[in-house]
């Protein structure tokens, strides 16, 4: 055994702060609540986690060959992601995150025409 369990130690001298001791539960709350929504399952993911959701998409995108068989007669054909699939998912999150880099708006007035002094 690496340490002998029966052998009575001293406590630790360690003693922080109560501001220490606040960050601390603060810190520890934050991260349980982040675990809490990567891991719950979300309807609009399909029921999924949105680790798992990213997981498939991950595997989507690299063309993922699923190794599931149901029918043996049928084992031979292919059941891969197509490059269709990979480049809609390209193409998708190309188009949200433009909106972050470049914002577009512009400002209109009553009859929907530019406001160039804007």
């Amino acid at each position: 055994m690496i340490a002998d369990l029966h052998k009575s130690t001293p406590a630790s001298a360690y003693n922080p702060s109560k501001e220490v001791k606040d960050f601390t539960a603060y810190v520890k709350q934050d991260y349980t609540t982040g675990d809490g929504i990567l891991t719950r399952p979300w309807i609009e993911l399909g029921d999924l986690s949105v680790i798992d959701r990213m997981n498939r998409d991950q595997r989507t995108f690299n063309a993922f060959v699923d190794e599931t068989v149901e029918d043996e007669s049928d084992a031979w054909k292919w059941r891969g992601t197509r490059s269709k699939a990979r480049n809609k998912a390209i193409a998708m999150h190309a188009q949200l995150t433009a909106g972050y880099i470049i914002p577009m708006f512009l400002a209109q007035n009553e009859d929907d025409q530019e406001d160039l002094d804007f």
